[in-house]
């Protein structure tokens, strides 16, 4: 009997109230050799531009045959569709909300996407986490093919929310915050090998008071008290950072804020 794969748990839910361990009790009911990882039940609540975000920055280390499935669903019991999304070798379940926008390439290429069957009538209406989308995975874990838990859909009909996208026209860049982590770094929306190279001293010309330059450097060390840095970071993308200091609070930044930079020569 081949090995089940792995399973992560992304969701809004928190560990207090007991949806998290309702989610892994209906996995392991029905595929009890699962291996389920808590990757964070952290999200803030509805919070889809952070899980998606979450989604992509760890995707590239869950092992391939991995089953993700992401629960934050403010959409929970509407018409929005739950989808099973086939891509570099690993399986995606989650809420078509733009939830993968940011981690599935615009054109679909490498994508597979099935919308799931669901029987709205045996489910409750607010807690699709238990009663939808474990249940899938614990199919899809058990060995059952997509073609059986749902329609193949085009890649390009998915929801795909704008926080995704970023852009240059001529020297100005616009992107979005996608995270602020516990020490107020901004994680942008500027992935580092799409754009290194491109990104040297720059200005932010909306969502900064003062609109004054911003020094690209590789440590936060290398910044004096007071001043905002730009790196390369950790999670694949470009931060706006300060040394030992908030820079989302001296920005007034949050997750999902519009940032324009100024390229200065």
């Amino acid at each position: 009997m081949r090995e089940a794969p792995l399973v992560f748990l992304l969701t809004d839910f928190g560990i207090r109230d007991p949806y998290v361990a309702q989610m892994k009790a209906v996995i392991l009911s029905h595929a009890p050799k699962a291996h389920i990882v808590d990757y964070t039940h952290h999200v803030r609540p509805f919070d889809i531009v952070q899980a998606g975000f979450f989604l992509w920055s760890g995707f590239a280390y869950f092992p391939q045959g991995s089953v993700i499935v992401a629960v934050v669903d403010p959409g929970v019991g509407t018409t929005r569709r739950i989808v099973l999304v086939a891509y570099h070798n690993r399986i995606i379940i989650a809420p078509d909300n733009g939830l993968t926008g940011l981690l599935l390439p615009e054109d679909g290429r490498g994508v597979r996407v099935f919308a799931a069957h669901v029987d709205q009538a045996a489910t409750s209406r607010t807690f699709h986490g238990r009663d939808v989308f474990a249940p899938l995975a614990a199919r899809v874990i058990n060995g059952e093919r997509l073609e059986t838990l749902g329609e193949e859909i085009p890649p390009a009909s998915l929801e795909r929310s704008t926080w995704a996208d970023s852009g240059r026209q001529g020297n100005r860049i616009w992107t979005h915050v996608l995270h602020v982590d516990g020490f107020g770094n901004c994680l942008l929306g500027l992935c580092i090998n799409q754009w290194e190279g491109v990104l040297g001293k720059v200005r932010v010309l909306k969502g900064h008071p003062w609109g004054e330059g911003v020094i690209p450097v590789a440590t936060y060390n290398d910044l004096q008290p007071g001043q905002t840095g730009i790196l390369a970071g950790s999670q694949g993308v470009y931060e706006l950072c300060m040394c030992q200091s908030s820079a989302a609070r001296a920005l007034h930044l949050k997750p999902g804020n519009r940032v324009e930079l100024e390229v200065i020569s």
